[in-house]
Formats: structure tokens, sequence, C-alpha cells
């Protein structure tokens, strides 16, 4: 009887071993996909992107406006300020303010009139003259402007 029953295992084998080939072959080839999947394999398609740069905080900016003029003469002027609001103001020929501003950017603008023949406007952001406008006539009238800086 022992004889019988591995001739039955063996004809069970002879039936089976194409789903059993089927079952090793599916398991190492799942083992090796998972550990592909699993590693640290670079991938030159994948992109990496670069830390952004780093922001500085804003520096101090000085926008100084000069006004000049005949001396004695009066001039009506009109600037803005470090908010970006406009200040009026009748001043004495010549004339000089000083704004300083922490912003990132800066919009600087000075308009005048005077009632003598020679006006002259500037302005400079931290000591660089970024407009200059002038005006040799009867009521002169300037306007010196700076967008953005």
């Amino acid at each position: 009887m022992p004889q019988r029953r591995t001739i039955g295992v063996l004809a069970l084998m002879r039936r089976q071993w194409p789903v059993l080939a089927s079952v090793v072959i599916l398991t190492v080839a799942g083992g090796f996909i998972a550990s592909l999947r699993l590693s640290q394999i670079h991938d030159p398609s994948i992109a990496t992107v670069p830390a952004p740069p780093m922001i500085a905080s804003a520096a101090t900016r000085t926008i100084d406006y000069r006004l000049d003029g005949q001396p004695g003469d009066t001039a009506q002027v009109s600037f803005l300020a470090a908010d970006g609001k406009p200040v009026q103001a009748e001043v004495a020929l010549p004339w000089t303010t000083r704004v300083q501003s922490r912003s990132l950017t800066v919009a600087a603008g000075l308009m005048a009139q005077a009632t003598k023949p020679t006006l002259e406007c500037r302005v400079l952001i931290d000591e660089v003259i970024r407009s200059t406008v002038s005006s040799r006539q009867a009521f002169p009238t300037v306007n010196c402007q700076v967008p953005v800086s």
C-alpha cells in the first residue's frame, strides 16, 4: 500500500506542477519588484528642486529730495513720504529733506513750482542721483519721479 500512495502523489504532482511553478515564479518576481520599489534608486527623470533663495530683511533706504533755485525765492512743493502719502509745503530755496524707508520697493517723487525763473529738483536714493529736472522760465515747474527703486 505505501507504493500505491507514492504513485498517487506523483500523479497528483504531475498534474499540478504548472500551478506550483506559477506560484513560485510569481512569489520570486513579486519579492524582486518589492525590493526595487523599496530601495533608493537614483532616477534622473525625477527633477530635484533647489532650495529657494533666502530673502534678506529690507535695508533702510534713504531718499533725499533737493530743490534749488534763486536764494530767497519760495516754492510750493509736494513730495512722497516714506509711507507713499504726499506731503505739501511752502519752502524757502534752496531746500532739502530726507526720508527713510524700510520697504523693499520705494516710489519717490517731488513736484515744485516757484515764482522766479530758475528751478531744479533732484531725487537721490542712497546718495545716487535717480532723477534731475530743471526749468528756466517764468513761474517754473519741475517734476522729478522715480517710479520704483
